[in-house]
C-alpha cells in the first residue's frame, strides 16, 4: 500500500474546518463529489499531486476563514476574490462553448477593473496581489494578510464579506460565497479538474492585454510569475478593514439583541402555558417530509424558505448562510436537531430542491445532505 492509499477519506469537505493546511481533490463520474485530504506539510504531497493529476482530479486547499470567540482561527488569513460568471442554464448544448468564452471574458474584464480600483483607492502595489486564471471558468486574486491584519479578529470571514459587499454592486461576477466559513481554493499551478489546463499565475496588466485564448494557451503548463515586494502593513487598507469590522459588530449586536428579545418572549410564553398545564415540548417528528416542511414553515426562521428559494437568496437572521445551499443547510440542521430520520431528511432535502427556482442538480443536494448524516 503506497502513501496515497493512507490519505483519509472524507465525504463532502472537511470534518474539522478549523484545522488548516489540507489539500483536497474531487473525483468526477460519481453520484456525488468526494474528497481526499492530506496535510500540506507532508513530503508526500508531490506524489499525491502526481497521482491526482493523472486521474484528472483538481487539487484544492481549504480556506477556513472563520474566527469566532469560541473557535479562533489558527492563523491570519489572506483576502481572496473569485470572479466567475456561470453559463446561463437555458443555453443550448451547441452554444455552450461560445457562451463559456463570453462569460470568461466578462469575468476577466471585471477582475481587472476591480483589482485596479482596489490598487488605486488603497494605494496597493499591484505586484503584491497574487492573480490566477483558474484554468476553467474564472479568475481569482489574493491580497496577502500582511497588508491589512495585525491580529485575528472575531468573525473574520464575515468581515471579509462586509468589506467585499460594496464591490459586488459594481462587479456582478464577484463570487460572495468565498466568504462562507469554509471554502476550497484551487492550488496554484495544479491541473484544473478534468482538463489539460492549469491554474496559473498572472500579473495585473495581463488581465487587460491578453485575450482569453492567449491566457488559455499559457495555461497548458505551470507558470510562476508571482514575486511580491517586501510586504508591510498598508495603513489605508487596514483602516478600511477595521471599519468593516466595526460595521459588522454593530450588525451582529442588533441580531443578538433581537435574539435575546425573542428568547425572553418565548420564556414568558412557556411560563404562561406551563401555568395552565400545557407542555411546550416538541412532539416526535412525523415521517411525512411534507408535514415536516409544513411544521417548520410555522417557525418564522424557516417560514420564508420552506417553499423554495432562488440563487443568492438571503434568509432572515443569517449573515453567512445564503442561497439555496445556505437555506438547505438551515433546514437540514433543524431536522437533525428535531430528530428526523436520515431517510426522511433526504426526502425533505429533495422536496426543498424541487421547490427552488431553478433547482440544483441532485448530486449537489446529496453533498449537503451527506454533511448532516
Amino acid at each position: 500500500m503506497n502513501n496515497f492509499d493512507h490519505f483519509r477519506y472524507v465525504q463532502y469537505g472537511l470534518k474539522k474546518p478549523n484545522i488548516q493546511g489540507y489539500y483536497t481533490f474531487d473525483e468526477q463520474g460519481k453520484d456525488q463529489w468526494t474528497w481526499k485530504e492530506v496535510f500540506a506539510t507532508l513530503p508526500q504531497f508531490e506524489e499525491f499531486k502526481r497521482i491526482a493529476e493523472e486521474r484528472g482530479h483538481g487539487i484544492y486547499r481549504s480556506v477556513p476563514q472563520f474566527a469566532t470567540p469560541n473557535r479562533s482561527a489558527l492563523a491570519l488569513r489572506n483576502l481572496d476574490y473569485d470572479f466567475d460568471k456561470p453559463i446561463p442554464t437555458d443555453t443550448p448544448p451547441e452554444q455552450e462553448e461560445a457562451a463559456k468564452l463570453v462569460c470568461l471574458a466578462q469575468a476577466k474584464e471585471q477582475a481587472f477593473e476591480c483589482l485596479t480600483y482596489l490598487s488605486e483607492i488603497y494605494h496597493i502595489d499591484p505586484a503584491s496581489i497574487q492573480i490566477f486564471f483558474s484554468g476553467g471558468k474564472g479568475f481569482g486574486a489574493r491580497i496577502p494578510y500582511q497588508l491589512f491584519l495585525k491580529s485575528v479578529p472575531p468573525y473574520l470571514n464575515e468581515i471579509f464579506s462586509t468589506f467585499a459587499a460594496p464591490l459586488k454592486a459594481r462587479f456582478d461576477t464577484l463570487d460572495m460565497s468565498m466568504y462562507t466559513p469554509v471554502r476550497l481554493w484551487g492550488v496554484a499551478n495544479t491541473r484544473y479538474k478534468g482538463s489539460d489546463t492549469y491554474r496559473i499565475e498572472l500579473i495585473l496588466d495581463e488581465l487587460y492585454t491578453l485575450s482569453i485564448e492567449e491566457i488559455t494557451a499559457l495555461a497548458t503548463k505551470p507558470r510562476y510569475v508571482y514575486n511580491p515586494p517586501k510586504l508591510k502593513l498598508n495603513f489605508e487598507l487596514w483602516k478600511a478593514m477595521e471599519k468593516a469590522n466595526r460595521n459588522l459588530l454593530k450588525e451582529l449586536a442588533l441580531y443578538q439583541k433581537l435574539d435575546r428579545q425573542e428568547a425572553e418572549e418565548t420564556q414568558k410564553k412557556e411560563q404562561r402555558l406551563a401555568s395552565r398545564g400545557i407542555t411546550t415540548e416538541y412532539p416526535p417528528p412525523p415521517e411525512d417530509p411534507y408535514k415536516i416542511l409544513d411544521i417548520l414553515g410555522h417557525n418564522r426562521k424557516y417560514a420564508d424558505i420552506v417553499g423554495g428559494v432562488t440563487p443568492g437568496y438571503e434568509p432572515q437572521g443569517s449573515t453567512t448562510l445564503k442561497g439555496r445551499n445556505g437555506c438547505l443547510i438551515m433546514l437540514m440542521g433543524a431536522c437533525k436537531k428535531w430528530g428526523v430520520s436520515l431517510s426522511t431528511r433526504r426526502e425533505v432535502a429533495m422536496i426543498f430542491n424541487d421547490r427552488c427556482n431553478p433547482s440544483k442538480k441532485p448530486k449537489e443536494i446529496e453533498d449537503v445532505y451527506d454533511f448532516y448524516k
